[in-house]
């Protein structure tokens, strides 16, 4: 019985070695892991001791190449006026955060809606620190207190209340 075994195990052993293994390609093109990473945080902007935005993501990280801080995972900004009133709160999939400028890109369901209640839906929506402007080339939806407003292009405050659209089409209330 024991030598049976001692067969069968042998047996098997010269099976396995002699199977040829495959080869596995070299991956490329992999990216290196982020110098700073972190999982439901925040990141304030200040100027001048003003509040201006406050940005919370379940995952933020940057490469350390990189002027550009990434977000993902639940991103929501708050945007402030200069007496530390807020203003509006824009959600959507990703984000991204350069540095250098404070100027934000947001990608994916993007979703703005101002204290006062007006809404902004398009796919992507850039921030202009400088100019505390908001825009996209993208197509947009865009809801006042009576109207429904569609469009490619928009332009506006952070408060959506000085605002323009690009190739504007509308549902109107007749007050």
């Amino acid at each position: 019985m024991a030598r049976n075994s001692i067969l069968f195990y042998g047996a098997m052993a010269l099976v396995f070695a002699c199977q040829k293994h495959a080869d596995f390609p070299e991956t490329t093109n992999v990216s290196p892991l982020p110098e700073m990473e972190s999982w439901g945080s925040k990141i304030s902007i200040s100027t001048e001791n003003q509040l201006n935005v406050v940005i919370t993501a379940g995952h933020i990280f940057q490469h350390s190449e990189e002027q550009i801080i990434h977000f993902d995972n639940h991103i929501s900004v708050d945007f402030y006026n200069p007496k530390n009133w807020h203003l509006s709160n824009l959600i959507a999939n990703t984000a991204t955060l350069n540095k250098l400028t404070n100027d934000m890109n947001a990608l994916g369901n993007v979703f703005v809606k101002t204290d006062s209640g007006l809404v902004l839906v398009t796919t992507s929506l850039s921030f202009d620190s400088q100019r505390e402007r908001i825009y996209t080339e993208d197509r947009v939806e865009f809801h006042t207190t009576n109207d429904t407003l569609w469009g490619v292009g928009f332009e506006s405050d952070v408060n959506l209340e000085n605002w323009k659209i690009g190739k504007p089409s509308g549902k109107f209330q007749n007050d």
